[in-house]
């Protein structure tokens, strides 16, 4: 689904001009196997066991062309923070409640290491949904807020890449409380909390081709459902600077999401914070 909005009227100056390099970029091609009859049979019969599963996926999918990080980096905001904060304010339209957020981060300092967890709910962004919510605000103390809680976001992602992130060592300490019959209160109340809002960032395919005339192409996949069934799984991804491709999910079968439902909270949530620094960016780009 295509959403535009005709909040910023004016296009942005960043990466206008599209690249004429050719890329590499192979659409995917059709694999044939030759299969016997057990084999066969053993597909049907894992399809068969899995295709409830899969009619209980409720997918939601979206790219938002109205801005991408382009915008949001004149607005002096980090694009991951932006789509965070935006997903915090989406869920607290949808939920009415601030909930545990996990969103992967990269210790990438380490080698052969893999992720840690990013906490993004945090006080800071609690606060600026607050401000958005609040109709005594106003748009310079919510930008203000906005700020903030993007800044601390950029701070505990890199917390995480060199390792000072809470969550694989809770984890390690949970396995090892296990191997050696130590109960714990703590740890166990650790592990059994759901993640209702799990979120993850793609990589970009700049490499591939040039994002900002392709940006239906850049969206082939990745994607995953929620990890507590009463929650959602968020994916994302920066298409060149003036696109956010989305993917939504969650379960039908749950009584309180709808993935179309959030998808039009996220959307609406997006335009509602750019708003709060479009006159600045304009402002600036009048002066430069």
């Amino acid at each position: 689904e295509e959403v535009r909005s005709p909040l910023l009227k004016e296009e942005l100056s960043v990466s206008e001009n599209v690249s004429k390099v050719e890329y590499g970029f192979k659409r995917a091609e059709r694999l044939k196997f030759d299969i016997n009859n057990e084999m066969e049979a053993e597909i049907e019969r894992c399809y068969n066991a899995y295709k409830p599963k899969i009619d209980d996926l409720d997918l939601a999918t979206t790219i938002f062309r109205t801005f991408g990080k382009g915008l949001i980096k004149k607005g002096k905001l980090s694009p991951d923070g932006f789509v965070q904060m935006a997903i915090q304010l989406a869920n607290f339209k949808d939920q009415k409640k601030f909930v545990l957020t996990y969103e992967s981060a990269s210790a990438r300092f380490y080698a052969n290491s893999r992720t840690e967890t990013l906490r993004t709910a945090s006080k800071e962004s609690c606060a600026f949904v607050k401000s958005m919510l609040d109709p005594n605000s106003n748009n310079e103390e919510r930008y203000r807020l906005l700020q903030i809680a993007c800044k601390n976001h950029v701070n505990r992602n890199r917390e995480c890449m060199v390792g000072k992130g809470v969550d694989r060592h809770l984890f390690v300490l949970y396995v090892l409380s296990k191997a050696i019959s130590v109960k714990s209160a703590f740890l166990n109340y650790f592990i059994a909390q759901p993640w209702l809002l799990s979120t993850s960032q793609a990589p970009t395919l700049t490499d591939q081709m040039e994002e900002d005339a392709n940006a239906d192409d850049s969206w082939l996949g990745a994607a995953f459902g929620p990890v507590a069934k009463n929650g959602y799984g968020i994916c994302y991804r920066f298409a060149g600077n003036h696109s956010i491709c989305i993917h939504i999910s969650s379960l039908k079968s749950a009584e309180n999401t709808d993935s179309h439902r959030f998808r039009k909270h996220l959307v609406e949530s997006f335009v509602e914070m750019a708003s709060l620094f479009e006159g600045l960016t304009e402002s600036a780009d009048s002066r430069s």
